[in-house]
């Protein structure tokens, strides 16, 4: 009876364990599915005949001890360890991040052994039971605060979390073997103390998690926002190419035209002026305002849905300085064109449209976009997410983080098969714009 009992706590817990340390990573594994079943598999009921054999001998020993169950705790943990280093091999990931999983995952079951062992030093199921209610909460710690961070994580900052792990468990251990669990509730205030370890041991997690999260956030909307500076900067420098060959050739086109109308040919010379003035046009840039930079981004996605056959309807309504950064402007621009022109190119041919209208109210500046789109819309907590490969709705969240800057606001619905865009800025006051400027220009002299 003793053998099957400590086979199935075994068992029982090692499987919750290994769930625990392959969550993390999906299915990249290194072998079919069914192969890495099978090894870890193996791996658990070799591990658990072991247990039960130590355990069955310590039992036959002295099955009233009251160390027993803390000794068959420790027999446990010690065949964990080896089995969670056999599923390292399994797995196929940044070494940095399976060593930090699998720590995290030791360091889980230990802080479980304490639990177990403040609860009940002598029932044989208190350890499994414990297990079953701890590990959903270790999971939910790597589902919704590890994993959101974890594309992010290169592997030296792995291999600090890994570090934080070992610490951690150390403590924890030492903790461990220091206390006597027959004797902790002679006094009242040790078991609070000991609960607040454990539990501190999950706020670490969390705070850190939360830290790398946070960072890993600012890096990604700090890197569209580059990305959407380069693409802004390749315009510029294709126009300016585009306008230095225009000047280039110009002499060598006048040229032709003058050999035409000397050999009395001016048939040829018209029809000659218009396929030059036809190529001039492509690559001039639509007055559509006096702003230079909302006339820059607004012509170039102009001339993008033209070519894309998008109808493309604009009305622009605004002075030629708006009191708002340059770099901040671009970016929301940039980021409604962009995510419209997306969506409209995989809309059905009837909804192949964008409507752009931009104007100021006193010191307010709204922006409205409409365009189409194919009507279906990801949205999680009501909020909505990129449908294209690879993005979580970045775009939004700048335009969002660059309303509130302004103390403004942004908003977003959809309608059909007609996707709503709206942002509202309160534009900055000459002073503070002036300033500003001079802030910057000071910076990049000393630079």
């Amino acid at each position: 009876m003793i053998v099957f009992q400590l086979f199935l706590s075994c068992v029982l817990r090692l499987v919750l364990f290994t769930l625990l340390y392959f969550y993390p990573f999906g299915s990249h594994f290194r072998f079919s599915r069914r192969k890495a079943v099978f090894i870890s598999s193996t791996l658990i009921l070799a591990a658990s005949l072991l247990f039960t054999l130590a355990g069955a001998a310590l039992a036959s020993i002295s099955e009233k001890n009251w160390c027993l169950s803390q000794l068959e705790n420790i027999l446990f943990l010690f065949c964990l360890v080896p089995c969670l280093l056999g599923d390292l091999t399994i797995v196929e990931a940044l070494w940095q991040k399976k060593i930090f999983v699998c720590l995290y995952t030791v360091t889980g079951a230990l802080s479980t052994i304490c639990m177990s062992n403040c609860i009940d030093i002598s029932a044989r199921f208190t350890s499994p039971a414990v297990t079953a209610a701890a590990v959903p909460l270790f999971w939910l710690l790597l589902k919704y605060c590890y994993l959101p961070a974890e594309d992010g994580l290169s592997a030296k900052e792995s291999g600090y979390l890994a570090v934080l792990s070992v610490s951690l468990f150390a403590i924890l251990a030492g903790v461990f073997s220091y206390v006597s669990f027959k004797d902790l509730f002679r006094h009242p205030l040790t078991p609070l103390l000991f609960l607040l370890l454990l539990t501190t041991l999950f706020v670490i997690y969390l705070i850190l998690f939360k830290i790398y999260y946070t960072a890993h956030e600012e890096y990604k909307q700090v890197q569209h926002q580059m990305d959407l500076y380069g693409k802004h900067y390749a315009q510029m420098q294709e126009q300016i190419e585009n306008n230095r060959r225009l000047r280039h050739d110009l002499n060598h086109h006048m040229r032709a035209l003058q050999g035409y109308l000397y050999q009395g040919e001016p048939d040829k010379a018209e029809e000659y002026l218009v396929h030059f003035l036809k190529n001039t046009r492509s690559c001039e840039v639509s007055k559509i305002c006096d702003n230079p930079i909302v006339n820059m981004l607004v012509s170039h996605y102009y001339s993008l849905a033209k070519k894309n056959h998008i109808a493309f309807a604009v009305r622009i309504d605004i002075p030629k300085q708006l009191f708002i950064h340059n770099s901040d402007l671009s970016v929301l621009l940039g980021n409604l064109l962009e995510n419209a022109m997306e969506a409209a190119s995989h809309a059905p041919d009837n909804c192949r449209s964008i409507c752009f209208h931009m104007s100021c109210s006193g010191n307010m500046l709204v922006i409205a976009v409409d365009n189409g789109f194919n009507g279906t819309a990801k949205l999680r907590n009501h909020q909505y997410l990129s449908t294209k490969p690879n993005h979580n709705g970045l775009g939004l969240k700048t335009l969002e983080n660059i309303a509130k800057k302004y103390g403004g606001g942004a908003s977003f619905t959809h309608e059909g098969t007609i996707f709503h865009s709206s942002v509202m800025l309160t534009l900055m006051e000459q002073e503070a714009y002036s300033s500003h400027n001079t802030n910057l220009n000071e910076e990049r002299r000393m630079r």
